[in-house]
């Protein structure tokens, strides 16, 4: 294995060692073997049936320990070469070596800083997050992915351990060159609240919505009007009405319906 190899499996590892005390990945893993759930027949039939790819990331080990067998007939690749800490190492079949270090490497600190630095024993599995990527099919065609990651195992710190995710194809929706990233949290209500919000192209890290703007387009999305959505937040007309032209301002959209399927195609809502 060549030190060109190696480095993806050392480059996910130094993400959380630039984050977390080194004692992380010498926790005992409760759950020891994830084949317990991966082999069981109710997680097969459920994740055969999904129309996207299904993956479970170990933190502490750095590599993917599960990828649905349906990465075949979607993507054309057999999943159990990215698999493991050897398997781990080809990712770059996916992901553009470039488009790792300039994009992924910064989108991962951003993400994974924010939930390891937030996470408490109690809410540890309150977290998820959404981050599009371009990503390249077997036949060499690049195209856009949306991965939305849930927090499936937590140490006693309430620390990430394993994430489950699903990879989306969007690449007929996506219209920009734009990687967009958050990080959201389950609040009392059971409801999942922006509490991080970011994209990133050649010219750098950008502030997309702020937390209001991100509300009001999740309402604006449910069909309510500008003045039901003062009602409901107990602010002013005038007020929705700016974060209105703000929002359609930042996502460079004219008309509502276009703001909403921008923001639907890109998992911003």
């Amino acid at each position: 294995m060549g030190k060109e190899e190696q480095s993806m499996h050392h480059k996910l590892r130094s993400v959380i060692s630039n984050i977390v005390d080194q004692g992380y990945f010498k926790e005992d893993d409760e759950w020891n073997d994830i084949k317990n759930l991966t082999q069981k027949p109710e997680f097969r039939f459920l994740i055969g049936h999904l129309p996207c790819i299904v993956s479970i990331f170990n933190l502490q080990k750095g590599y993917y320990e599960f990828i649905s067998d349906n990465m075949k007939s979607l993507m054309g690749y057999d999943p159990r070469i990215f698999e493991g800490e050897d398997g781990v190492n080809n990712i770059f079949e996916l992901v553009l070596k470039d488009h790792f270090g300039e994009f992924m490497e910064p989108v991962m600190n951003d993400i994974y800083g924010y939930v390891f630095e937030h996470s408490t024993p109690e809410n540890g599995k309150d977290f998820r997050f959404t981050v599009c990527a371009k990503l390249k099919a077997h036949n060499g065609l690049l195209q856009w992915y949306l991965m939305d990651t849930n927090i499936l195992q937590v140490n006693a710190a309430g620390q990430p351990i394993r994430t489950i995710f699903t990879i989306t194809n969007i690449h007929k929706f996506k219209k920009d060159e734009v990687i967009y990233y958050d990080v959201l949290k389950r609040d009392d209500q059971g409801v999942y609240r922006p509490v991080l919000q970011k994209s990133i192209s050649e010219s750098g890290t950008i502030q997309l919505l702020t937390e209001r703007e991100y509300e009001i387009l999740g309402l604006i999305s449910k069909g309510h009007t500008s003045l039901q959505i003062a009602e409901h937040l107990f602010i002013s007309l005038f007020t929705v009405q700016t974060h209105r032209r703000n929002i359609k301002r930042k996502l460079q959209c004219r008309s509502n319906s276009e703001m909403i399927n921008y923001a639907l195609a890109r998992g911003i809502i």
